[in-house]
């Protein structure tokens, strides 16, 4: 009687069961082509996955601040506009609101103009490029530089010669800043003047994501060229004290991912053909041992 051991060599049944499951085991090796394809898989991925760290991150420093132990680090603080006292200044391109309130309405059809435009049940004024802004009535007149409440003392004294005792708001409408990173929602969100914190509207973002690095939110204000960085740990409550957490218009936030996350996103185009080559390897493997 014999054994069949591999394709073309027959064995005595008489051999030893040890020989037999040493001379088994080796017949039934990875073929050196099935090797080199995982090898190589293996290798692409890990490849691909080293280089995680460098990808997917945003606004990075050329060189790494040292924040630890600090609740608000600063980079760059040369660039900090030390005239900022918390109230914003009407500049050119912002849209104003104006309202009177008491009788007279800015909103009546007669004195409706094409320099208005409506958003709600508000009129919005734009600054011209000249500085200057087109009203009812009164036609051309210099706000910017003013804060609201600043341009709005400044329009009653205006107003004045057409209406008794007119009282007067102004909001600056066009503020914004611009979040980005591991929040809920990416996006430009609208911030109001003296009020709107880093906290608020990332609370408008919807939070942090699971991947978000809540200890190190970075704000990048000013020149763009050679902005001001600001980081901030808001996982401790003093951060809340801090200044520097007061938005200003046209900031852009930033949430920084986990390595976690990087490492997810860069090996996940991977996965569908690391299962595909997987399981062509256990078909070929099964397919052997019945041969």
């Amino acid at each position: 009687m014999y054994t069949r051991l591999k394709k073309y060599v027959l064995l005595p049944s008489s051999i030893s069961p040890a020989h037999r499951g040493v001379t088994h085991y080796k017949s039934m090796r990875t073929p050196p082509s099935l090797r080199f394809i995982l090898i190589v898989s293996l290798l692409t991925m890990v490849v691909s996955s080293c280089g995680y760290k460098h990808r997917k991150v945003l606004f990075k420093a050329d060189k790494k601040p040292d924040t630890k132990g600090q609740v608000v680090y600063v980079e760059n603080p040369q660039k900090r506009d030390t005239a900022w006292n918390g109230v914003h200044r009407i500049k050119v391109d912002d849209q104003l609101s104006i309202r009177f309130l008491n009788n007279f309405d800015l909103r009546s059809p007669n004195i409706f103009s094409e320099q208005m435009t409506r958003e709600g049940g508000d009129l919005m004024y734009s600054v011209e490029k000249d500085s200057m802004t087109v009203l009812p009535l009164v036609g051309r007149v210099q706000l910017t530089g003013m804060t609201a409440t600043e341009a709005a003392r400044s329009l009653e004294k205006t107003y004045s010669q057409f209406v008794v005792n007119p009282i007067i708001s102004v909001e600056i409408r066009s503020l914004s800043v611009n979040v980005m990173g591991q929040v809920a929602n990416e996006g430009v969100y609208g911030i109001v003047d003296q009020k709107s914190t880093l906290i608020d509207v990332l609370a408008k973002a919807g939070g942090i994501g699971t991947y978000g690095k809540p200890h190190s939110v970075k704000i990048i204000r000013g020149d763009l060229s050679d902005p001001e960085i600001i980081i901030v740990d808001i996982t401790k409550v003093e951060s809340l004290k801090a200044p520097e957490l007061i938005l200003r218009d046209r900031d852009i936030i930033y949430v920084e991912p986990r390595g976690v996350k990087l490492f997810d996103t860069t090996v996940r185009p991977y996965t569908f053909l690391i299962s595909v080559l997987t399981s062509a390897a256990t078909v070929y493997i099964v397919l052997s041992r019945r041969n």
